[in-house]
């Protein structure tokens, strides 16, 4: 699974990755910030054909996982868990916390965001990046019916949100959905939207965890988390 940084010593994955049958078939320690190339030794630094390079990848231990209290896997509700890193990590262009808050009402439905991640086929250097249209509530209870969440697709205060694109290429579940934070029309930063559930081949369909209405939670979880210390 991937994790997404929002703060410089908490990433944002789903609860799926951290089930009981998951925790049981392994264990969980580190978490890898900032590389770029999977087919490269994971602390090396990772260059593009220009000879472009990132810098070296942090490896950091995770000191805590908390997977929300609420996580219904039947319904895909609630479906998220926070990883506290043991230290925080160095910021730099190639490691970001990416924001939480919107700075307008987020519409889920037939907008355009970002996603990016890995894919699942682990020959395929870098990170991949492309777009998505969201789908209309109807549509997207179709495409979770297709793929069997039959209780999700009828639960519709914890509605997951569907998207397609023109990228044919699965990627690991948790990969980023973002939007783009806009203030006199020129654009300021990335929003986390969401988390990538799973997708299919059949029409490219994406199904993503929706972060926005979670802010709450996470932010109390944070400040929890750091009291703690």
């Amino acid at each position: 699974c991937l994790a997404v940084l929002i703060s410089r010593q908490h990433l944002l994955a789903p609860a799926q990755c951290f089930s009981e049958s998951e925790m049981r078939a392994t264990t969980v320690r580190w978490a890898l910030l900032g590389d770029w190339n999977p087919l490269n030794p994971y602390m090396e630094h990772d260059c593009d054909a220009q000879q472009r390079c990132s810098h070296e990848p942090q490896l950091t231990a995770i000191d805590e996982i908390i997977v929300h209290p609420n996580y219904d896997d039947r319904l895909l509700a609630n479906n998220l868990s926070i990883l506290k890193l043991a230290q925080a990590v160095a910021t730099s262009s190639f490691i970001r916390p990416i924001c939480l808050l919107a700075r307008q009402p987020v519409t889920y439905s037939s907008q355009r965001f970002i996603y990016a991640g890995f894919a699942l086929d682990e020959s395929i250097a870098y990170k991949l990046k492309a777009e998505t249209q969201t789908q209309s509530t109807m549509s997207c209870r179709e495409t979770l019916l297709r793929q069997n969440f039959i209780r999700a697709a009828f639960a519709l205060s914890v509605y997951p949100v569907c998207g397609n694109s023109n990228q044919t290429t699965p990627l690991v579940s948790g990969a980023a959905l973002m939007g783009v934070n806009v203030e006199n029309a020129q654009p300021q930063s990335y929003y986390l939207a969401g988390l990538l559930l799973s997708m299919t081949s059949q029409n490219n369909s994406l199904i993503f965890i929706r972060v926005q209405p979670h802010i709450e939670w996470i932010e109390r979880s944070l400040r929890s988390m750091t009291a703690v210390e």
